[in-house]
């Protein structure tokens, strides 16, 4: 494992976590974006298929032992040791960063390995969807109303990454989107440590030269229990109702929820 600064890009933003200098994902940059065809995704998906067929025959107490001391040595696969539990938002953001992004957190092969498969390949490309259909759907009503503010509510959202990724596509295609607009990117998680990286993330994309330099956005933490929905109607009754919301839903993966934008519009 390597934190040195040796292993940066010099285009990409870093922030500190856990003692690991870890990439600022932006969809934008050609180190992150990907442009994975049908046609490409059937091919990875029945190579990975036909690879993992051997592993069937193995015993499943062997496999758990292989597992175990895969994970003695692999950053990726202890974030994948949940144990019945859901990753947290830094474990599951690790998972978004693609293998060439792996420098200053790792250079193991086995979690390079991880990192190219298909099951991994559909979180990074879960995120740069949504970041696009969000700014997407957003763009039009933005620009009908210079005035209204833009809340982007993220439900155990973590690092938010969809929010400042759609923020960041937004300002990228057409600066009238948010200039001068009061933006707040709300997260509702009981783990801090996801979104107190994204704090920072954004603290690092709004400095001078960044995609989100002289935007007026406001992060807020509130820990939530993602387990019991009841507790939302306080938190979305306490909010402005002229505001243009945009809530997702990090943990289920409910990209559906990018289409229920506007309350009270």
């Amino acid at each position: 494992m390597s934190t040195s600064s040796s292993a940066k890009k010099p285009n990409v933003y870093y922030v500190e976590a856990n003692g690991l200098e870890l990439p600022v994902v932006d969809v934008t940059n050609p180190e992150f974006a990907l442009s994975v065809g049908p046609a490409e995704q059937r091919e990875m998906i029945e190579t990975y298929a036909r690879r993992q067929r051997p592993y069937r025959l193995v015993p499943r107490f062997v496999r758990r032992w292989m597992f175990r001391r895969m994970a003695e040595r692999s950053i990726l696969a202890r974030a994948l040791s949940t144990r019945g539990r859901y990753l947290g938002g830094l474990d599951t953001y690790l998972f978004k960063l693609g293998a060439d992004n792996l420098g200053t957190v790792t250079h193991d092969a086995i979690d390079r390995r991880i990192a190219e498969s298909p099951p991994v390949l559909s979180i990074r490309l879960r995120l740069q969807d949504v970041a696009e259909l969000l700014a997407g759907f957003l763009a039009p009503a933005l620009l009908k109303d210079p005035d209204r503010p833009l809340h982007l509510l993220n439900i155990a959202g973590g690092p938010t990454m969809d929010s400042l990724n759609a923020l960041i596509l937004l300002n990228r295609s057409d600066p009238r989107h948010l200039k001068g607009r009061r933006i707040v990117v709300q997260v509702l998680d009981l783990d801090a440590a996801g979104p107190a990286f994204g704090a920072r993330a954004l603290a690092a994309l709004s400095g001078p030269g960044g995609p989100l330099e002289g935007l007026q956005i406001e992060f807020r933490h509130r820990a939530y229990d993602w387990s019991r929905p009841e507790e939302l109607v306080p938190v979305q009754d306490g909010e402005h109702g002229n505001e243009c919301r945009a809530p997702d839903d990090e943990r289920s993966h409910a990209w559906q929820a990018s289409m229920h934008h506007f309350s009270g519009a």
